[in-house]
């Protein structure tokens, strides 16, 4: 079993605290296999400098020795209180202060922090000894503590886990997710870590509804937004100024807002969504050059425009758009390699198009989804397995093609048309549970059946309406309206394939039936 590193941070006239430290906690360091190191034990000719980023960046516990002299020092504002307020990326893990001196730390980044022994200096005591030894038991709990996984450790795997989501291993995603909450649920609580850990608690249920609600379980997914929701609130009232804490806030009203348009809800859907919007403005004015809010301000303009666009607010959905679209272009620009933001431009682009489509503007739609595609394209190649970027590909062939229809080129439309069934309907096998899969397959057929009708082949065009409700009737096992509705809507389109009685009649049973289905949901 290999050593953890220990790091300690002193002023240099404090070293006589750390050397009482190590020869304190020798036993507990032989015992937990903990190597003791520190700025005092650089070796000689290795600047101070260069053996403290080879020794942080391997550090499982960071220990600084709080003096007058450290916090009034020209390196503890260039190193260690950026470390503390993380905004250095020199260290991210486990801090642990301990008062070796009388020290007011009200406006350090301690402020609210416990230190060991109560905050008890052990400068101040009179046998110092004697303080060391009743600090030992509270640094033999926290190395207990560390044997479990390391916090960056779930940080790491909830991500990796999450990331599955996109490669068709939506239930291996579940599985792993929820053991990841059941470890951080019984994480010990510390004061250096409390708010990384509650915000990572909040990311987990994200992740977790997000993996649910694509199988159709929308009352999980629902209950697990609300209370990552509750757990960002919480924080932002103790932290109603921390940039990340606000930020995380707007992702749980980008996500709540997100389920409340999958359910119809498109009210509750564009107050969500506004109020992500108006938090992502405030952080993208504080801080331009940082690239996370602007891209998630692009995702919740994108989103907000597409609920406008359904509400039939068609001039604010085109303001909503064309923003994301400015904002996409803008950050692609300064960061050339950040592709999330990529997938954005592709989204804010084939949505505005599909908003052109309806204003009969389809000649800039046609162009807008030609520059999607290319970017699709782009995304696909980069990672060919994540299915959410292929789904986005065939996603913007459908909208070229629906430009292309209502410009009249019915043949370039068809092959874009069967681009997007053929991909939609592959993706279905990658992973078969997944209904937001399956509800795009059901689109792509559906929107294939419509150019069939207008060009008049009715038995193609009923076979691929046939099709579309097969996979409508897998979606709308969900408690949506909207996805009852997209399934009547297919009925009522076979219908007017003129299909033999028999049959007619059998669909006509069927529309009866989810139609009635539809009417005993909550209106969307």
């Amino acid at each position: 079993m290999a050593h953890a590193i220990w790091y300690c941070a002193c002023h240099p006239e404090d070293e006589l605290f750390f050397n009482e430290f190590k020869r304190h906690v020798s036993a507990l360091a032989q015992n937990h296999k903990i190597t003791i190191e520190g700025d005092p034990t650089a070796p000689p000719g290795e600047s101070r400098s260069d053996y403290r980023i080879d020794r942080l960046a391997r550090a499982q516990l960071l220990i600084l020795f709080v003096s007058v002299r450290l916090t009034t020092s020209k390196e503890w504002h260039d190193v260690w209180e950026p470390i503390c307020t993380k905004r250095s990326s020199l260290y991210r893990g486990r801090i642990v202060p301990i008062s070796v001196g009388s020290v007011d730390l009200t406006d350090t980044p301690l402020a609210d922090w416990t230190l060991l022994s109560g905050g008890v200096p052990i400068g101040g005591e009179l046998n110092r000894d004697s303080a060391w030894t009743k600090a030992v038991p509270e640094l033999r709990k926290i190395a207990e503590e560390l044997k479990q996984i390391p916090f960056g450790d779930i940080q790491t795997q909830s991500a990796e886990a999450y990331q599955l989501t996109f490669r068709g291993k939506g239930s291996e995603a579940i599985r792993k997710l929820v053991e990841l909450r059941a470890v951080l649920e019984k994480y010990p609580k510390t004061d250096s870590l409390e708010k990384s850990i509650q915000l990572e608690r909040a990311h987990l249920r994200d992740r977790l509804a997000h993996s649910e609600y694509t199988f159709g379980h929308f009352s999980e997914a629902g209950e697990q937004f609300e209370d990552a929701f509750k757990i960002r609130t919480h924080i932002a009232s103790q932290y109603p100024n921390d940039p990340d804490v606000l930020f995380d806030l707007s992702t749980s009203h980008f996500w709540r807002g997100h389920l409340y348009y999958l359910l119809g809800d498109l009210s509750r859907a564009r107050d969500a969504q506004a109020r992500g919007v108006d938090i992502c403005k405030q952080l993208v004015l504080a801080d331009p050059n940082n690239p996370e809010p602007g891209r998630s301000l692009v995702v919740l303009e994108t989103d907000l425009g597409t609920t406008l666009q359904e509400m039939q607010l068609l001039s604010d959905a085109e303001n909503a758009l064309r923003a994301a679209l400015e904002r996409a272009r803008d950050q692609v620009a300064k960061h050339p390699d950040d592709y999330p933001i990529k997938r954005g431009l592709a989204v804010a682009l084939f949505r505005l198009a599909n908003l052109l489509v309806q204003k009969q503007q389809p000649t800039d739609a046609e162009n807008l989804c030609l520059e999607a595609v290319s970017e699709c394209l782009n995304l696909v190649a980069r990672d060919h397995g994540n299915l959410q970027w292929r789904r986005h590909l065939a996603t913007a062939r459908m909208g070229l093609a629906d430009a292309r229809s209502a410009l009249g080129h019915l043949s370039l439309s068809r092959s874009d048309y069967e681009f997007a069934v053929g991909t939609m309907g592959a993706l279905t096998l990658c992973e078969p549970g997944d209904l937001q899969g399956w509800r795009h397959y059901g689109r792509s057929e559906r929107a294939l059946g419509d150019l069939f009708m207008k060009e008049h082949e009715y038995s193609l065009a009923d076979a691929a309406y046939q099709r579309a409700a097969g996979a409508f009737e897998r979606v709308a096992a969900a408690p949506s309206p909207r996805y009852h509705r997209e399934l009547t809507d297919v009925y009522k389109r076979q219908i007017l394939c003129s299909p033999p009685e028999e049959y007619r009649q059998r669909v006509l049973q069927k529309l009866e039936l989810w139609t009635k289905k539809l009417a005993e949901l909550p209106a969307g």
